[in-house]
């Protein structure tokens, strides 16, 4: 089997005013997957994943190729990432790290702990319509569509946006806070088209560190077809 028809990968330098980190993108095709890829890439495929559907088993690898190429960024060369209890990856002591993945995409983003302290990425396919209407207020405060109306965007291209810096924050936010917390428990203040940021306010406790009105900024970048998030400090 020919894994270069499976994936592809570059390094996802789009991020403004960042040193240091490093973005890998993965572009694969989960139609072509097959299992000795795991193999051909010397990446340890889980128990758990042993009796997994094509597109979880071919996502998965994809996300842990783009953080094997991350690592190796950092003279990191054979550290496999493995999966904690809670399902977040285990990164090296001196890295912190985030993973995200469409159906065509993976994100992995790893920085050094001596000059960062939290980072979450996340992508998204732009939200259909249908699903839009059924999760919307769920996800979005009337406050917050009123303001995500504002954009150039479609409805449902700014509550993609909406939704995936939800993701983002929980996913740089959960080593700190250590439980789950649902998309009502963030709301977004502020985003801004000319320089492709946002503003995120925490609207509860979460821990000592990160309380009710602490602000988060974060970027995005458009793709084909997709949005990508990220927020790290």
């Amino acid at each position: 089997m020919n894994i270069d028809n499976f994936l592809t990968w570059e390094k996802f330098e789009q991020w403004q005013a960042l040193s240091g980190q490093t973005t890998i993108r993965c572009r694969y095709q989960k139609e072509v997957y097959d299992d000795s890829y795991f193999t051909q890439l010397n990446i340890c495929m889980p128990e758990t994943l042993q009796s997994a559907v094509t597109k979880r088993k071919a996502e998965y690898l994809a996300g842990r190729f783009a953080a094997k190429k991350a690592l190796a960024c950092h003279s990191i060369f054979e550290q496999q990432i493995l999966t904690g209890k809670d399902r977040s990856p285990i990164w090296p002591t001196q890295l912190i790290g985030s993973i995200t993945h469409t159906n065509s995409n993976a994100f992995c983003i790893v920085a050094p702990k001596e000059n960062y302290h939290l980072v979450g990425i996340d992508t998204e396919d732009w939200i259909a319509e249908k699903t839009y209407s059924n999760i919307k207020k769920s996800i979005i405060t009337e406050q917050e569509h009123w303001q995500l109306e504002q954009l150039s965007f479609t409805t449902t291209q700014a509550f993609t946006l909406a939704f995936s810096a939800k993701e983002s924050l929980f996913k740089a936010l959960y080593p700190s806070v250590q439980k789950y917390f649902d998309f009502m428990a963030a709301k977004i203040i502020r985003v801004d088209e000319s320089n492709a940021t946002f503003v995120i306010e925490l609207t509860k406790d979460l821990n000592g560190l990160h309380c009710q009105q602490r602000q988060y900024q974060g970027q995005y970048q458009l793709l084909e077809g997709s949005i990508v998030t990220l927020i790290i400090e």
